[in-house]
């Protein structure tokens, strides 16, 4: 046998066969075609000068050069994952602060997603309005919802933000079709925050005015003092709620929330990404406004339209 290394792409299916002992669950494993794990298979067989497997009339099977050599493979990669494991601890964690209701409701279900991109990072809940200056000693960039006011840092704005009219998708089964948003008034109103200061959160009579329903006031309903609690009693299909759209995206694209009505809202305020001015992690910055960018574009894509009009 020559005194080399085998090539790894070839050590990698013998690995992956030798656990699933089939071509077809290996090759899903490593993404290629059973075809292209044989032709690996075949290749380091003919490396080493031995047969590897043989073919059983329920599958395949071990040989003794195999089983031997099996366990010595599995021990280099693993070997390999630690090694890479410890630069990953070595590397520095990179900070990010997000207000937890976006946190919670759009981050978390694409994180998978953000630590693909950045591995080392670490996520602190801080409030929707802080200002950038609130940002604190180790953390390197901030998710901030608010004006364009912010000193003293480097900004991007991330996506603007919209209030629009949601609800469960069964609470809409049995009820009259109106083309209008009159449609809402046969439901429960779901009532939630005041708005922040200089924020423009509506209340229903604005939503309804800015729809173009003029009328009475709305009827009562329930009223919550914490937005995440509002858009969580349209998910128990307790009634139809105002909610900031980037709070809800989610739950629309998967159907557990609609749009009964299509009439968004435009808040003052917006959602950007800072950090200070003096931060030594440009790179990461630069990296994460970019996911942000694409995964803010691609879910915008992904919101379903109105239920009704």
């Amino acid at each position: 046998m020559p005194d080399r290394i085998p090539p790894l792409n070839a050590l990698r299916a013998f690995e992956a066969v030798g656990r699933h002992l089939n071509m077809t669950r290996a090759a899903k494993e490593l993404f290629v075609t059973p075809a292209a794990v044989s032709h690996q298979i075949i290749a380091l067989e003919t490396y080493l000068g031995r047969k590897l497997f043989e073919r059983q009339q329920h599958g395949l099977a071990l040989t003794t050069d195999g089983a031997a050599y099996l366990p010595q493979i599995r021990k280099g990669f693993d070997n390999l994952r630690q090694a890479s494991e410890v630069l990953d601890r070595r590397r520095p964690v990179f900070t990010i602060s997000v207000p937890p209701a976006f946190s919670a409701k759009w981050l978390m279900p694409r994180l998978k997603s953000l630590r693909a991109e950045l591995p080392s990072i670490a996520i602190v809940n801080e409030g929707a309005n802080d200002g950038a200056e609130h940002i604190p000693a180790g953390v390197d960039v901030a998710v901030r919802y608010g004006r364009t006011d912010f000193f003293d840092v480097i900004s991007h704005r991330m996506l603007e933000e919209v209030v629009i009219p949601v609800c469960h998708p069964e609470l809409l089964v049995s009820a009259r079709r109106i083309s209008g948003p009159a449609y809402l008034l046969q439901f429960p109103l779901l009532y939630g925050r005041a708005s922040l200061p200089g924020e423009g959160f509506p209340s229903w009579e604005t939503w309804f005015r800015w729809a173009g329903l003029v009328r009475s006031p709305p009827p009562a309903g329930i009223a919550f003092d914490h937005h995440l609690m509002t858009v969580q009693a349209a998910l128990e299909g307790q009634g139809v709620a105002l909610a900031k759209r980037s709070i809800v995206m989610t739950d629309l694209i998967r159907g557990n929330l609609v749009q009964p009505w299509n009439a968004p809202y435009p808040l003052a305020f917006a959602h950007f990404l800072v950090c200070k001015n003096e931060s030594p992690n440009a790179a990461q910055f630069e990296a994460l406004r970019l996911w942000f960018e694409r995964e803010l574009a691609d879910t915008l894509k992904e919101i379903p339209t109105s239920h009704i009009a």
